[in-house]
């Protein structure tokens, strides 16, 4: 829980983007034993758009590595 310090005390909000916390089957049943009153809000997309944005993520980073590598 070091990641997460108790700020509840003054109302601030901790958010916090993942594409893959919840890969796991498992991954639900964990959150709640470690966090038990903790709110979720949890957005699903459809899969081929989300493939599809991080096929261009991957792309445009590899075409960024590319080219720095030939720069030098």
């Amino acid at each position: 829980m070091d990641f997460f310090p108790d700020t509840n005390s003054s109302k601030i909000l901790l958010f916090e983007k993942s594409a893959n916390y919840f890969d796991s089957p498992k991954a639900a049943s964990r959150v709640q034993a470690l966090l038990p009153r903790a709110k979720l809000i949890t957005i699903l997309e459809d899969p081929v758009k989300r493939a599809h944005s991080w096929y261009q993520v991957l792309y445009v980073t590899f075409f960024f590595m590319v080219s720095k590598t030939k720069q030098s």
